[in-house]
């Protein structure tokens, strides 16, 4: 499995992939998704040798003029932080560690000391849940927008010791 960065070409394929991840991620058109990627500071994606997409994972920091709510509720906490806006891995290659792959690709990378994300709790996603606590993420809040309940997860570490 290679990581790499998305390109304009993958955006149609993500755009499928992030569609059928509903509702444990937003729905997106096109044109959102091309707006969230112009203002990504990382937007790694999973690859297998064939140039299948397996996952992916969607980065803010804390200068985007995302009006996120869940966005918004860490800028309004912290400085710094990268913010997984989503974070997908395709249903066929689940359980083969390519969550935890993009994950520990974004810890190497990270330019904040904290990487912040939410999970749905309403409806709920306990896998998500789980999955994010083993990486390192803990809780701090929950919140309703958009007609759902997150937890509000920051999985802290030190960026400068990279």
């Amino acid at each position: 499995m290679q990581i790499r960065q998305a390109r304009s070409e993958d955006l149609d394929t993500i755009l499928k992939h992030n569609e059928a991840a509903l509702p444990h991620v937003n729905s997106l058109t096109i044109e959102e998704l091309r707006a969230l990627t112009e203002e990504s500071v990382s937007f790694p994606i999973a690859v297998d040798d064939a140039g299948t997409i397996a996952g992916f994972v969607l980065v803010l920091d804390e200068t985007s003029s995302y009006e996120s709510p869940n966005y918004r509720y860490f800028v309004d906490r912290f400085d710094s932080f990268w913010y997984v806006d989503r974070i997908v891995v395709v249903e066929a290659f689940r359980r083969h560690g390519i969550g935890r792959l993009l994950y520990e690709h974004l810890e190497s990378t990270a330019q904040a000391p904290r990487i912040c994300c939410e999970v749905n709790i309403d409806p709920p996603n306990p896998r998500s849940v789980a999955f994010h606590e083993t990486i390192g993420f803990r809780g701090v809040g929950e919140q309703q927008a958009k007609g759902k309940t997150v937890l509000m997860m920051e999985w802290r570490f030190d960026a400068s010791l990279r």
